[in-house]
């Protein structure tokens, strides 16, 4: 097996173990419902599409059983299948806002599921 030689996230300035992340405002803006920013706790984009980058290719499909505000569905844009769940009904409508905005906009699939992650 070869191993592999893929420094994650090289492309971001580091201040020793940290990756400096920029702020990803704008962006979230563009993308995704003004609902979004309720959110207290949202990924940042930027170390979700490094993390998705890494870890899968065009095609794989990744599941987000904390869906949250969407952040992960950024995988749609990089030709990745998506599954979020979620089971607060707030955050399940803010989902479900994205998924009509995206839907049939992207060639891969995109899916918004309502429930508690262990049961659905």
């Amino acid at each position: 097996m070869q191993a592999d030689n893929r420094i994650f996230a090289s492309r971001y300035p580091r201040e020793g173990n940290l990756i400096l992340f920029p702020r990803d405002v704008k962006e979230r803006k563009e993308l995704f419902p003004d609902d979004v920013f309720e959110h207290p706790a949202k990924m940042s984009l930027c170390l979700t599409q490094e993390l998705i980058e890494y870890l899968t290719k065009p095609g794989d499909s990744i599941i987000d059983p904390f869906g949250g505000t969407g952040t992960t569905a950024i995988g749609l844009l990089m030709g990745r299948n998506v599954v979020l769940i979620e089971l607060e009904t707030h955050f399940l409508e803010i989902l479900t806002e994205l998924h009509k905005l995206w839907e049939g906009k992207h060639k891969q699939k995109f899916y918004v599921m309502a429930g508690d992650c262990r049961q659905v």
